[in-house]
């Protein structure tokens, strides 16, 4: 499963990469879309948002 979400997340980087420019906003020389991060949906637990990353 893992292999399968790396996979998935290179896939996803190069479709937005195409489609998206996305220049960091602090640094010129990191260019491009680096990340790509797997999150569950944001729970409410006492008044704080929280997420799950998987």
């Amino acid at each position: 499963m893992k292999r399968e979400l790396c996979e998935l997340g290179q896939i996803i980087k190069a479709a937005a990469a195409e489609q998206l420019p996305s220049p960091h906003p602090l640094n010129p020389l990191i260019k491009g879309i680096t990340m790509t991060e797997f999150v569950m949906p944001l729970t409410r637990e006492n008044g704080v948002v929280r997420r799950a990353i998987r």
